[in-house]
This record gives structure tokens, sequence and C-alpha cells, in this order.
């Protein structure tokens, strides 16, 4: 696990351009300290990004879990029966929309 680094605001603020290329150069998330609280944390984009790859990964994998879950239990239905209910019901809105 990456061990981030601590700054207060004071001094992150005081010292933002040096803070900026330490987190560069580290690729260390940093934390900073309001009142002796941790009030946010700086990510470099590269950090962000794979943060949010992450996040986006994790939610596909869960969304593909409860598909197989339900093709499991049988709760699945022919893809032709759908789209056939699917085209009816948008035809209908069309004609109704029509008039």
């Amino acid at each position: 696990m990456i061990q981030p680094e601590h700054t207060s605001f004071n001094d992150f603020r005081d010292n933002l351009d040096g803070h900026l290329r330490g987190l560069k150069r580290s690729q260390r998330p940093t934390f900073i300290v309001r009142n002796g609280k941790k009030a946010a944390v700086l990510l470099s984009p590269e950090a962000y990004e794979r943060l949010a790859g992450d996040s986006d990964r994790q939610a596909a994998i869960a969304s593909i879990r409860r598909g197989l879950a339900d093709v499991a239990r049988g709760r699945t239905k022919p893809a032709n029966e759908v789209l056939d209910r699917l085209e009816a019901k948008y035809k209908k809105m069309q004609r109704e929309s029509n008039r």
C-alpha cells in the first residue's frame, strides 16, 4: 500500500508549487490537514485516473456478477421476446405522439 504524505493547510498554501512538484515526483497522495483533521486529499492526474478506472472496473464486475446470478436463477427472458416487446411499446408511443 502506498503511504500518503501529510501536510498542513498553511504549509500547502504557502508551498503549493513545491507540493505539486513533489506529488508529480512521488506519485503518492497528499493529505491536507486543517485543524488537526484530514480536510482533503491531493492526487496526481495519473493516480486519479487509476482510481477512477478501478472504480469503473469494479462497478462493471459487480454488474456482470448480478447478471450471471440472474441467469443462474432463471430470471432472464429470451432477447427476441424483450426486443419485440420494446419495439411494440415504442411504436405505440410514436403513434400516440403523432396524433
